[in-house]
C-alpha cells in the first residue's frame, strides 16, 4: 500500500513538470508604444497649442490670435504627417487650402456665433484632414459618417495615453535633457535684460504698454484657480489631439476602415419587407396632399407677396419656420429610414421606394419655398435680424441637400457624401465670410432711408457686434459716445479687423 501511494505521488509531480520546450499560456502583454524624435517633441508642442486652443478659443472672445493659433495647429499636422512620410494627395491640398482659409474668419468678423460655428467646423475638418492623408485618401469618403466617426472619436481615444507615454520618454531621454540645459540656462539668463528692455518699450508707447498688459495677464492670470482650471482641461484635450495625431501615424494595429465591412454593416439593418415601408409611408404621403390643397391660399400667399386675412407679419413668419421645422426634420428622419431599412434598397433599389423618396423630398421642397417667400415678405416689412439671417441660411441649405437626395434616386453612383459636404462647404464659407452683421446693418439703414421701413432700431445695431457698429457709425445712425461704450476696442486677445478699423475710426 506504502509503494502504492509512492508510485502515484511520483506520478502526480510528474505531471506537474512541463515538457520541454513547451511553454505555459501567459496573458498576452499590452505591446510598449515606441515613439520618434519628433513624436517626442510633437508631445510638447501639442500641450503648449492645447492651452492656447483652451485660452483663445473656449474662454475668450477670438480674435487675431486666435487666427495665428489655428494656423499654427494645422502647420504642426502638416509637419507632422510629412515628419512621418505621409504624402499629400490634391484633394488634401484642398482640405489644408480650407483649413487656413477658414482660420481667417476669427480675424475679419465680430460675430460670436459664426466664430463658435468655424469653430467646430475647423475642428471636424482638421480631424478628417488627418485622417484622410494618413489613410493616403484621393477623395473623399464614400461612407463619410462612418470615416467622421474614426477620425473624431475611435482613433484618437484608441492612443489617448500615448501622450503621456511620449512625455514620459522625453524626460528620461539623455540627450534631450543635455540638449535642454543649454537652452535653459540662456533663457533664465536672458531675464534680467529682457525686463529692462520690456519696462523701456512700455514707458515709450502706450499702445506697447497695452499690448504687453494683455500678454501677462494670459501668461500669469491673476485668478490663480482659473488657470488651474485651465490646465485640469487643457491635460485630457492635449491628450486627445496627440491621440490623434498618433494613432493615425502609427497604422500598423489600426482597425482600418473597409468599404466592404461598411456596405455590409448597411446590410445588415435592410430587414423590413419593401410592402410595409410603402403602407407606413402612403398615409404620411397622403396626409401632405391633403395639407397642401387645403392651405393652398394660406401657402400661395407667400408666393404672391400678399398677407392672409387675420396674420400679421411675425406671427405669418413664425408659423413658417414651425411648418419648415417639423416637417424637414420629420421627412428626413422618413426618408432615412426607408432608405436604410427597406429589404431591397440600396444600389438596387426598386422604381417605388424611388418615387416615393422623390414625392417625400418634393412635398419638403414646396413647403422650403413657401416658407422662404414669408421670409421675404417678413424681411421687406421689418427688415433683417440675425435670426432671420441664420434662418434663411438654414432653409437654403436644406433645399439644396433634397435636390441632391431626389438625383441620388435617378443616379445611384453619384458620391453624395461628396456633392453635400462641397455644398455645405461653399454656404458655410458664404455665411462666415459676407459678415453677416454688417450687411444687415447696412440693408436696415439704406431701407429705412429710402421709406421702406418704417423705424430703425439702433440699439439692435449696438448690441450685435463691432461689424455692425461700424457700419451704423460710418452712415451716421449712431453717435461716437454711443460706439465708444459699446465696442470691443483694446482688448487685443479679442482684436478683429472690425475692432480695429472701428478703433481708428473713433481715434482719427
Amino acid at each position: 500500500m506504502a509503494d502504492l501511494i509512492e508510485m502515484n505521488s511520483s506520478e502526480i509531480e510528474l505531471d506537474k513538470i512541463e515538457p520541454q520546450g513547451v511553454k505555459s499560456p501567459q496573458t498576452p502583454k499590452k505591446k510598449e508604444l515606441t515613439f520618434t524624435k519628433s513624436e517626442k517633441v510633437f508631445s510638447l508642442i501639442a500641450f503648449i497649442l492645447t492651452y492656447c486652443f483652451i485660452h483663445f478659443a473656449l474662454f475668450n472672445t477670438t480674435g487675431f490670435i486666435t487666427t495665428g493659433l489655428f494656423i499654427c495647429i494645422t502647420t504642426a499636422s502638416i509637419i507632422m504627417l510629412r515628419k512621418k512620410n505621409f504624402s499629400i494627395s490634391g484633394v488634401n491640398k484642398k482640405i489644408a487650402v480650407l483649413l487656413y482659409l477658414f482660420s481667417t474668419v476669427f480675424s475679419i468678423t465680430d460675430n460670436g456665433f459664426i466664430k463658435f460655428l468655424n469653430l467646430v467646423f475647423l475642428f471636424i475638418l482638421n480631424s478628417y484632414f488627418i485622417y484622410s492623408v494618413s489613410a493616403q485618401k484621393n477623395q473623399l469618403e464614400r461612407f463619410l459618417p462612418f470615416a467622421l466617426k474614426k477620425s473624431i472619436f475611435e482613433y484618437p481615444v484608441s492612443q489617448f495615453d500615448a501622450e503621456t507615454k511620449a512625455l514620459k520618454s522625453f524626460k528620461s531621454d539623455p540627450e534631450n535633457t543635455g540638449k535642454l540645459r543649454p537652452i535653459i540656462l540662456g533663457l533664465i539668463a536672458a531675464v534680467p535684460l529682457t525686463l529692462v528692455v520690456l519696462l523701456l518699450l512700455m514707458s515709450a508707447d502706450e499702445n506697447i504698454s497695452k499690448m504687453f498688459s494683455e500678454i501677462a495677464k494670459f501668461i500669469i492670470p491673476y485668478n490663480f484657480r482659473f488657470i488651474v482650471f485651465k490646465l485640469a482641461i487643457t491635460i485630457p484635450c492635449s491628450c486627445y489631439f496627440f491621440g490623434m495625431i498618433y494613432s493615425n501615424t502609427n497604422r500598423k494595429e489600426l482597425n482600418i476602415l473597409d468599404e466592404k465591412a461598411c456596405i455590409e454593416k448597411m446590410q445588415s439593418y435592410r430587414n423590413i419587407q419593401n410592402a410595409a415601408i410603402y403602407s407606413f409611408v402612403t398615409p404620411i404621403c397622403f396626409l401632405y396632399v391633403i395639407f397642401i390643397i387645403s392651405q393652398t391660399s394660406y401657402l400661395l400667399s407667400a408666393f404672391l407677396g400678399n398677407l392672409p386675412d387675420g396674420y400679421s407679419y411675425s406671427e405669418y413668419a413664425r408659423k413658417g419656420f414651425f411648418e419648415l421645422a417639423v416637417i424637414t426634420v420629420i421627412n428626413l428622419g422618413v426618408i432615412v429610414f426607408m432608405n436604410l431599412t427597406a429589404k431591397n434598397g440600396g444600389q438596387k433599389k426598386p422604381l417605388a421606394l424611388k418615387i416615393y423618396t422623390t414625392v417625400l423630398c418634393g412635398f419638403t421642397l414646396f413647403i422650403i419655398a413657401a416658407s422662404m417667400s414669408k421670409m421675404v415678405l417678413y424681411i421687406s416689412e421689418y427688415g433683417l435680424t440675425q435670426l432671420r439671417v441664420y434662418t434663411s441660411w438654414f432653409m437654403i441649405l436644406c433645399g439644396i441637400m433634397f435636390i441632391f437626395i431626389i438625383i441620388k434616386q435617378f443616379k445611384p453612383n453619384m458620391n453624395i457624401s461628396q456633392w453635400c459636404t462641397a455644398s455645405f462647404t461653399v454656404m458655410f464659407a458664404i455665411l462666415c465670410f459676407s459678415r453677416p452683421d454688417s450687411i444687415i446693418a447696412k440693408y436696415n439703414i439704406e431701407q429705412y432711408n429710402t421709406g421702406n421701413l418704417s423705424r430703425l432700431d439702433k440699439y439692435e445695431l449696438l448690441e450685435m457686434s463691432d461689424d455692425s457698429i461700424l457700419t451704423a457709425l460710418k452712415n451716421g445712425v449712431v453717435t461716437e459716445d454711443e460706439a465708444e461704450r459699446n465696442a470691443r476696442k483694446g482688448e487685443y486677445g479679442r482684436l478683429n479687423i472690425s475692432s480695429l478699423l472701428l478703433e481708428s475710426y473713433l481715434e482719427s
